[in-house]
């Protein structure tokens, strides 16, 4: 039993003006039953909000818009000096001067 049903059933043997054993049954049946959908509810709920971010497929294609991007100056790139994780600054130009974020 949940812990909901044990506190219904608790609370209705201890009532001293219930003498019909039906209507605690019935009561009984409903509180588990409710405890149940309460809990599933709450489980789909819980679910939902743990993979709320993830992106799934069937067929393996995803829907996206292509752009296209071209470099100012033609030709390769040879080496980046740089490093893997490395911290960089952002930095953009204007017609006079350039800033930077550090």
């Amino acid at each position: 039993m949940t812990a909901m049903s044990c506190l219904v059933y608790y609370a209705l043997l201890s009532h001293p003006n219930n003498s019909n054993g039906k209507s605690m049954k019935k009561i009984l049946i409903r509180s588990f039953i409710l405890s149940i959908l309460l809990g599933a509810l709450g489980t789909g709920l819980f679910h939902l909000y743990l993979h709320r971010n993830e992106e799934s497929t069937d067929d393996a294609a995803i829907n996206g818009d292509v752009v296209t991007i071209s470099a100012k100056v033609a030709g390769y790139v040879k080496i980046l000096n740089i490093d893997d994780n490395q911290a960089v600054k952002v930095c953009w130009f204007s017609e006079n001067r350039t800033n930077c974020l550090f």
